[in-house]
């Protein structure tokens, strides 16, 4: 999964991952993001924050996109910076 992606980044507590974030880039123009996951017990320790954060300064200047199916979070995507779009076009 974490083979083919431009940026992977993970969230250590001595030996234990607890947070991870892939994202796909053109280094150009575009960013996306396509998962973000922080451990349940690790939540709400701005672990997630700084993995999205780490990944933009990694190719600043890029329009990033959220691929994201988690509307339990959306404001705090919005805190973040990011936008909500209805216009997207995509094939199966």
């Amino acid at each position: 999964m974490y083979e083919n992606s431009t940026i992977v980044i993970s969230a250590w507590n001595r030996k234990e991952v607890v947070g991870a974030i892939r994202a796909l880039t053109d280094k150009l123009v575009t960013g996306v993001i396509f998962s973000l996951v922080v451990k349940s017990k690790y939540q709400k320790q701005s672990i997630g924050t700084k993995l999205i954060k780490k990944c933009i300064v990694t190719y600043p200047g890029l329009i990033w996109y959220l691929k994201a199916r988690n509307s339990k979070v959306e404001k705090w995507y919005e805190k973040l910076g990011f936008k909500q779009e209805k216009k997207h076009w995509f094939k199966k």
